[in-house]
């Protein structure tokens, strides 16, 4: 009887349209890190990092809806940013973002990413920014 409710009930979300990745419990530290990120300057004067990818208010944000972002379906951590040619600039701190693999970033302005303790971390692009330094020692997985 029970499974029957739950199938009725999972029925019902997808016939009303109810997208079940606005209510998922993403990550705290991942999408704090994340708007750390957003809210800063991007490389044309006055606009926000944020504004560059389309939203409009940086503290009303559906990670779940953000281009660019894919996340695990069942643990809800992110595992890929995909962010190249965006205009964005600043420092991005992706330390300890266990579940990332893969990161596109190339041809923005960014200045640092920090990818340490990223240890599922296979594959980056990052050329075409204003990196000086980047620590990979860390990343166990990394591929290329």
């Amino acid at each position: 009887m029970k499974n029957i409710l739950f199938i009725c009930c999972f029925l019902g979300c997808i016939v009303a349209g109810f997208d079940l990745r606005a209510q998922a419990p993403y990550d705290d530290m991942e999408t704090a890190s994340l708007r750390k990120f957003l809210i800063q300057e991007s490389a044309e004067p006055g606009i926000k990092n944020y504004e560059q990818l389309g939203k409009e208010d940086v503290n009303d944000i559906n990670w779940g809806k953000v281009d660019g972002l894919s996340w695990n379906s069942l643990t809800f951590l992110l595992e890929r940013v995909a962010w190249a040619n965006k205009k964005l600039a600043g420092d991005l701190d992706l330390s300890d973002f266990g579940s990332l693999k893969y990161l596109y970033l190339s041809f923005n302005e960014i200045n640092s990413v920090n990818v340490t303790n990223a240890v599922s971390l296979l594959r980056f692009d990052l050329y075409e920014n204003n990196l000086s330094y980047l620590d990979v020692t860390t990343n166990i997985s990394f591929e290329y």
